[in-house]
């Protein structure tokens, strides 16, 4: 292989157009080889006789490639070299790899020919078992065409030389030719053509081309008949699952059943082929199924179902359903794959299945990879018709274009290289002359896009051993390297914020030791687990999501951004001192500010270090975290406060738990606390409880709490979920942690039939049945959207009536006394 632009000597073929031999190959006239600069015409007429012998290479390519029996295909081949070469015999015999010999597999030859070979008592002679040495090993998959003088040479020994001669002078034969068949290195088998005249060097060239083909589809059908033992193995363990598994057709009838829909469902396999899927479906989810899965059907999307069943028996089981489209090889939908799961045990904890189906693809090599032809200049002398399905270009375009118009730079440049170094191995003779090397390259498509494309590439060569340019085979490899980008992003990226992880910066920590200067800017987002507790994760992740798109905005797009940890985010600046670095910093405070969710502004604390070149970022990383949870510890408290007074306010405007309630609470719970004796500890205690006590009602929405009429059953259920939230957002304050539980236990009842715990007389905390007392007098007097308000008379008369049942009876006596002795 040359550069495109230096001169270069041709060995080249010269036609000798006095002889012709009778059945040689592709009737390509005997030649002979001498060392010439080719003349114009002479180079036209040997690319016309190449392209000429390659494209009836390619027939019996093409033949070989509609082949899918590993049996019909070894007779194709002796079939296909008897005419090629007119062979007195042909014999292709399997290379085994434990034994290290050939073993002869099919014997080509005319009924002449075998009644000889019995008649002088040496039939046993095909049952040869030929040795395979370290040399000989080594010439069969290094040459691929080798010829020998007598049989005794080709089988190395193993015939011999007396049963040799008769055969070479019976039959004439003048030599043996051996092709050898190799897939990655390795011999898979090998013909021998018995021959009355030697192969001209021209010959045996172009049996190098059709060796190495034949090889390709011998890897195919090997390849094909693996899958399908792996196809079995499959069905064994698919029959063998617990789980129900079932194909259906894309009208829903069953195709195929595992054998567990007796154990699970009572029923046969015969009773349920070519029934729909449906027909075992309740009546009350069939509904809903038919139109899922008619909706993956049109779509070609997978679902996952969870309903009931019924048994054969009558009786009712739940299972989840995991669907999945099964596509044809011209990707139509042809129907779906189901696997079903008994969850009855199970239905209120879902799980989430991990998918497990095996996708296959064709693996084998074959005739719809595009073959290519480059000569020492790297111009293009022969592509298969193959390559407009590759890359939308006729044969005719492509023959047209230069090496630099057919891929994108980069992948010239590195394709360049590989030429360079593959030219000087050229001038070491301790390099193999037959080797091959594979080549990724991104090119382009005639509608703009690109194709990448695998090439197995190797020198092709005149007789004397001279480089005369390049053939090799190429195929698409475009999904697979988009697979590779995706795994690659998956495996560098947090998947929720699409920043880099701590996997990522592990890569890339070590360049980071000689960059210049280095800053570090480490920050923690505060309130994140009250917003979880408050909203739920949801709002937390959008809070994280929020906070990541802050950082793209405030940074340059150059600059590092890793996720640390839950809520913890390190941004590195390339060439940034330190003090640009907290300008920087203050400013993602101030963008943070203004940055709002649910009305809770984003809050977060941040340390800053710097690193000179040969300094361990990993140690500018730690001071930058010392100098953060520093800044945390106040910041942090502040920022509790605010949220606190932001859910205040927010709950105050869409609930009855306005200021004006508060206040009223509060008188009267300071009022009644004396009256009660209450420490003046125990009194402001109290009032912070009626401040908070219905904090947790800020997760629940407001149409509800609003509400004139009746509460549903699940609205009930959220209402009474409110003093839990409230216990966990007071928890995770310290300044209001010491009334969590009172406001947990705000709702409970003396008789033990309130919530959420069913606490029961005096394990009721005593604040929070003082609290009970007050705010259902509250709710009494001014009354709600869902009950009128009541008169003096009738409140005296509710308390009295609930004493023992809702409340302390001793509290409720004393309050009933207060009542009396107060103007309220």
């Amino acid at each position: 292989m040359r550069p495109l632009d230096q001169p270069v000597c041709l060995f080249t073929l010269q036609i000798n157009t006095e002889h012709f031999i009778p059945g040689s190959l592709l009737g390509i006239k005997k030649g002979c080889l001498t060392r010439t600069i080719m003349n114009k015409a002479d180079m036209s007429k040997y690319a016309k006789d190449l392209n000429s012998a390659l494209l009836s290479l390619n027939t019996f390519m093409l033949e070989q490639s509609e082949i899918n029996d590993y049996d019909q295909l070894i007779k194709s081949i002796n079939d296909q070299l008897e005419q090629l070469l007119d062979p007195i015999a042909v014999v292709y015999s399997e290379y085994g790899k434990d034994s290290n010999v050939f073993k002869i597999k099919e014997i080509k030859a005319s009924q002449v020919v075998l009644d000889l070979v019995e008649k002088y008592g040496l039939k046993k002679i095909f049952s040869v078992v030929i040795p395979v040495t370290g040399d000989m090993y080594k010439d069969m998959t290094g040459k691929r065409v080798k010829t020998f003088p007598d049989l005794y040479e080709t089988s190395n020994g193993a015939v011999s030389k007396t049963v040799s001669n008769i055969l070479g002078k019976t039959f004439k034969i003048k030599c043996f030719l051996g092709l050898s068949y190799t897939i990655e290195g390795q011999a898979i088998g090998a013909t021998t053509t018995a021959l009355k005249e030697e192969p001209d060097p021209f010959t045996a060239e172009l049996l190098k081309t059709y060796a190495h083909f034949t090889s390709i589809s011998l890897k195919r059908v090997l390849t094909e008949q693996a899958l399908k033992n792996s196809e079995q193995e499959l069905k064994t363990i698919t029959e063998n699952m617990t789980d129900l598994v079932s194909m259906t057709d894309m009208e829903g009838k069953c195709t195929y059943i595992s054998g567990s829909y007796k154990q699970m469902l009572g029923y046969e396999k015969e009773e349920l082929l070519g029934q729909t899927v449906f027909d075992v479906i309740h009546s009350d989810d069939l509904p809903n199924v038919l139109s899922r899965f008619q909706n993956a059907i049109t779509e070609g999307k997978d679902d996952n179902m969870e309903y009931r069943v019924v048994k054969k028996d009558g009786s009712v089981i739940w299972v989840e359903t995991i669907g999945n489209i099964l596509f044809d090889n011209q990707g139509h939908v042809k129907g779906a794959l189901f696997v079903n799961r008994d969850i009855t045990e199970r239905k209120i904890a879902e799980k989430a299945l991990k998918e497990n189906e095996k996708k296959y693809r064709f693996l084998a090599e074959n005739m719809g990879d595009v073959v290519w032809i480059r000569d020492s200049e790297m111009k293009l002398t022969y592509v298969s018709p193959s390559v407009y399905n590759f890359f939308g270009f006729t044969p005719e375009e492509r023959m047209q274009q230069t090496i630099d118009q057919t891929m994108t730079p980069e992948s010239l440049t590195a394709v360049f290289q590989t030429i360079q170094e593959e030219l000087a191995k050229e001038k070491d003779s301790r390099h193999d002359p037959d080797r091959e090397i594979v080549l990724e390259a991104e090119y382009y498509h005639k509608n703009g896009g690109t194709v990448w494309v695998e090439h197995l590439i190797k020198a092709m060569r005149d007789s004397s051993g001279e480089f005369q340019g390049i053939y090799g085979s190429s195929r698409d490899i475009t999904e697979r390297k988009k697979a590779e980008e995706k795994i690659r992003y998956i495996g560098y990226h947090d998947s929720l914020t699409k920043l880099y992880n701590r996997h990522y910066f592990e890569k890339c920590k070590d360049e980071l030791k000689d960059t210049p200067v280095v800053s570090v800017i480490m920050t923690d987002v505060n309130g994140l687990k009250l917003i979880n507790d408050i909203y739920g994760h949801k709002a937390g992740d959008e809070l994280l999501k929020k906070y990541a798109e802050l950082l793209r905005k405030t940074f340059k797009a150059t600059d590092l951004f890793f996720r640390w940890g839950g809520d913890e985010f390190i941004i590195i600046l390339k060439e940034t001192e330190k003090a640009k670095s907290w300008e920087l910093c203050n400013r993602l405070i101030k963008h943070c500010g203004e940055t709002l969710l649910n009305n809770i502004p984003l809050s977060i604390s941040c340390g800053v270090s710097s690193k000179l070149p040969g300094e361990d970022i990993v140690k500018a990383i730690q001071e930058a975290e010392d100098m953060m949870y520093s800044h945390k510890l106040n910041e942090s408290k502040i920022s509790k406060s605010m949220i606190m007074k932001t859910l205040l306010q927010t709950l105050a405007e869409k609930s009855f738990e306005t200021k004006e309630h508060i206040d009223r609470m509060s008188f009267i719970g300071k009022k009644f606390g004396k009256k009660l004796s209450l420490l003046p500890s125990e009194l402001s205690r109290l009032d912070t409880l009626v401040m908070l006590h219905d904090i947790g009602k800020i997760s629940i929405d407001g149409h509800i709490l609003m509400k004139k009429t009746d509460y549903t059953d699940e609205e009930c259920e959220k209402i009474k979920k409110h003093p839990e939230i409230g216990y966990r957002i007071t928890r995770t304050t310290e300044e209001f942690a010491y009334i969590a539980e009172e406001i947990l236990t705000h709702h409970e009842r003396w008789d033990g039939k309130g919530y959420p715990q069913g606490l029961k007389g005096e394990s009721i905390p005593y604040l929070a049945r003082i609290l009970n007392l007050i705010d259902s007098y509250d709710v009494m007097t001014r009354g709600r959207p869902y009950k009128k308000k009541s008169s003096y008379e009738e409140i005296i008369a509710e308390i009295k009536r609930c004493s023992g049942k809702q409340f302390d009876p001793d509290l409720a006596e004393e309050f009933v006394a207060f009542l009396k002795e107060n103007e309220l």
